[in-house]
């Protein structure tokens, strides 16, 4: 399938544009991703997905591991498709890379596994979530989270932008929302989201039995508390 996997519009390669927008590099040529050796399974992931057929190299002396690919003309076609730009760090995208709303969450969550980081609040059970990126991108951050009705975007003291959320519930419903996009999320961030916390283990399953019972859409925000764009990829599976 090689990198033209990535041109195609679902949920799987959406998340892996995420996730290199947030953490690879495009070349003219070439597509380079290097990640911590803790990451080697997520890496061997993509490499899988996009054919590569070896396993991701080791680089020893800063405990790392690599994969790369030359496709000079599929490299080119993605640049163009999805807006990378040289020193993309620097540089975001002018638009976001989808319409539609699958999608962005797919993309949203691989992001965020390139970018972002998952934690429990100070002494508590509950996870909080944010990315970290130059002060250029909070434009698109800000739009990509109006878009996906995801968290909020702040400009830190420190000059970086973030997307971030302090919100259980809504990272517990994103988390849910990756899992019915059958997504490849990085066990070792999501792992930390206890759904067990939010009373709603079973939100899926009310959102859908509400849905099969006519309910309208603010009765189930009310009742359930689950996100708009959750109960819209629900409606979408149950056409």
């Amino acid at each position: 399938m090689s990198l033209n996997i990535l041109l195609e519009e679902t949920p799987v390669s959406a998340y892996w544009i995420g996730f290199i927008m947030a953490d690879g590099h495009f070349s003219e040529k070439r597509l380079t991703v290097t990640l911590a050796k803790k990451d080697e399974e997520h890496l061997n992931k993509l490499g899988s997905y996009i054919d590569l057929g070896r396993p991701a190299g080791q680089l020893v002396t800063v405990n790392a591991v690599t994969i790369s690919k030359q496709e000079p003309e599929t490299v080119s076609l993605i640049r163009s498709r999805f807006d990378f730009k040289m020193k993309k760090s620097y540089n975001p995208p002018e638009t976001l890379p989808y319409q539609d709303t699958d999608l962005l969450l797919s993309f949203l969550v691989g992001f965020i596994d390139g970018d972002g980081s998952i934690n429990l609040q100070t002494g508590r059970k509950t996870a909080a979530l944010r990315t970290v990126s130059s002060p250029q991108w909070l434009p698109f951050l800000s739009e990509l989270s109006d878009q996906t009705g995801f968290g909020k975007t702040t400009l830190r003291h420190d000059g970086y932008a973030s997307l971030n959320s302090h919100r259980h519930k809504e990272i517990v419903s994103l988390k849910q929302q990756a899992d019915l996009l059958h997504l490849p999320y990085l066990e070792r961030k999501w792992g930390r989201v206890d759904e067990g916390l939010t009373g709603r283990g079973n939100m899926q399953y009310a959102v859908i039995e509400m849905i099969q019972d006519n309910k309208g859409n603010k009765e189930i925000f009310a009742q359930i508390g689950c996100s708009p764009a959750y109960l819209s990829i629900l409606q979408k599976r149950l056409r």
